[in-house]
């Protein structure tokens, strides 16, 4: 990889496998885009796209040169999008996805029907960000791993048991948290009741009368929603360090020097109109960081100020009697960072929206 990067072979739209990049850095710069957009009114609409058995086949490094609209790819995984303010833009999309027809014939390439689907963003289609349809599929996940760890580890010892939990369940409950962690009361409570029957499970005490507050601090694990914090604060603490390959000054404006702070790297807060954006990664981060003490924001490195060099779900935190930043009370790490493979979802489902402009289907296509 490094002939690759040194040489800038691969497109700068691939993040999968390469240094500074991952599923994360992907999906929380293309959320981040889609809901500015949506924050102003405008629609996206956007082809997923899957390549069958890809690197059995030809590399498929020239497709953004083919395609004129915006794309991003990790690994074999694609998605082209743009814009949509007339019919025009629908057509020009449309185009688009007959072009890559074309060039799967042409390369020896194919797409995977079954995988490949078309998605309508705007305030009042089904795919908004809000996220419901990804939280409901994780919990839901998550709840039926620990039945299968209630029913296959029947032992007493809980240190066992707690590896099981953080191994199995809790990252696929902080998979790319960075670009949807919840701020509604009752997607917060969804997932934080996964970890409350985990805490039951892990301490084998399920009588209604337990407190699972006390299991919990026995147990010493962070609330869920106390990582995903941490977890923004680390990612925003990453960008501004140069430590991932997020362009810092496309999306941090610093405070002015005449604002008082308690820490210098303070940034603007970006003006919202919807409660989306205003919610979404880096207005709620810069909220949050911005609090932070000297010490924390302006630490040489992850490991001086306690982040860590791990994934997502570890790192910097705030809210604490001394605003320290540090891991997680119990051993362990959530998913989100490196090469890794999983889904992030959003809103609701796929399709386009009876309400939304246009069209820019290509599924025949594929």
């Amino acid at each position: 990889m490094r002939h690759f990067d040194k040489y800038q072979i691969l497109t700068n739209c691939q993040h999968g496998f390469r240094r500074k990049r991952s599923c994360e850095t992907q999906v929380l710069t293309l959320v981040d885009e889609l809901i500015k957009s949506l924050d102003k009114g405008k629609q996206h609409d956007l082809a997923v796209l899957d390549f069958s058995k890809a690197f059995d086949r030809v590399p498929h490094t020239d497709l953004p040169l083919l395609v004129l609209s915006k794309s991003r790819l990790f690994a074999d995984d694609c998605v082209v999008y743009r814009e949509i303010n007339t019919e025009a833009d629908c057509e020009i999309l449309q185009q688009y996805l007959h072009n890559l027809a074309d060039w799967e014939k042409q390369w020896g390439m194919s797409f995977h029907p079954e995988k490949c689907s078309v998605l309508r963003v705007h305030r009042k289609s089904r795919v908004n960000l809000s996220w419901n349809t990804h939280i409901d599929k994780i919990t839901k996940k998550g709840n039926s791993t620990l039945g299968f760890l209630h029913l296959n580890l029947r032992i007493s010892n809980e240190e066992a048991k707690t590896t099981a939990y953080i191994s199995l369940v809790r990252p696929n409950l902080e998979y790319c948290s960075t670009a949807w962690n919840p701020y509604t009361k009752d997607q917060t409570k969804k997932l934080e009741m996964v970890q409350r029957r985990a805490a039951r499970y892990v301490t084998n005490r399920h009588h209604n009368t337990s407190s699972v507050a006390t299991m919990l601090d026995h147990l010493q694990w962070d609330t869920l929603e106390s990582r995903r914090t941490k977890a923004q604060l680390t990612m925003l603490y990453r960008i501004v360090n140069n430590l991932v390959d997020i362009p810092a000054q496309q999306h941090l404006t610093p405070a002015s020097s005449r604002t008082r702070s308690i820490n210098s790297r303070k940034y603007r807060q970006p003006s919202s109109s919807t409660s989306y954006y205003r919610n979404s990664f880096f207005p709620r981060t810069i909220t949050i960081w911005n609090s932070l003490p000297s010490a924390i924001a302006e630490a040489p490195d992850l490991d001086r100020n306690g982040c860590g060099g791990g994934s997502s779900g570890g790192g910097c935190g705030s809210g604490s009697s001394d605003k320290s930043i540090g891991s997680d009370k119990s051993s362990g790490s959530s998913c989100g960072g490196g090469g890794g493979s999983g889904s992030c979802s959003s809103g609701g489902g796929s399709g386009s929206s009876s309400d939304g402009r246009g069209s820019s289907s290509g599924g025949s296509e594929m």
